[in-house]
């Protein structure tokens, strides 16, 4: 569960990471499945859910150095 939240954080919704599968995270997740999955949104954290936040994270901004 904290793996989905860590995603879904860093994917910009506003949700614990501390694991605990309560009220206000079901309803990040449904919102986040509404978006996606509008099918489907009851709010369950599933791998379609996982395998969407993974397909669709942000890529992480990478620094590279330039050598004089």
């Amino acid at each position: 569960m904290r793996g989905l939240q860590q995603k879904l954080a860093q994917y910009g919704y506003n949700v614990a990471t501390d694991g605990v599968f309560d009220e206000r995270t079901r309803r990040v997740f449904a919102a986040f499945q509404m978006h996606f999955r509008p099918r489907d949104y009851a709010g369950n954290p599933d791998a379609i859910a996982g395998a969407l936040l993974d397909k669709y994270m942000p890529k992480q901004a990478v620094e590279t150095k330039s050598t004089p």
